[in-house]
């Protein structure tokens, strides 16, 4: 009986994520940044929406609401920030046992 993912000489059938990116011109990294990319992005987002808000000269630190909205700020731009870093970890350990059992 074949199991899921494994071709009929048991060799690993690649989905189209772990493909080898032949027609990316620019930013051919691998599946790393093909999975990882749009993260990546988002997490500059989280990252300039934060910056800005700490830049303003006028900010009101005693003020609970935009201590408040700070707060947030913060707290998207940690949770994207590990998210990433759990990822990058988890594809670590996986192609590590992949290497390891081939």
């Amino acid at each position: 009986m074949a199991l899921d993912g494994l071709d009929a000489t048991g060799k690993w059938n690649p989905s189209a994520l772990e493909m080898p990116d032949t027609t990316s011109k620019g930013h051919n990294m691998g599946m790393i940044y093909r999975a990882l990319g749009a993260l990546n992005t988002s997490v500059g987002e989280h990252g300039n929406k934060l910056a800005e808000e700490l830049k303003k000269k006028d900010i009101e630190i005693d003020n609970p609401v935009k201590l408040a909205e700070i707060s947030i700020l913060s707290s998207n731009f940690n949770f994207a920030r590990q998210l990433q870093s759990n990822l990058m970890k988890t594809f670590r350990d996986t192609t590590g046992v992949c290497i390891r059992n081939a």
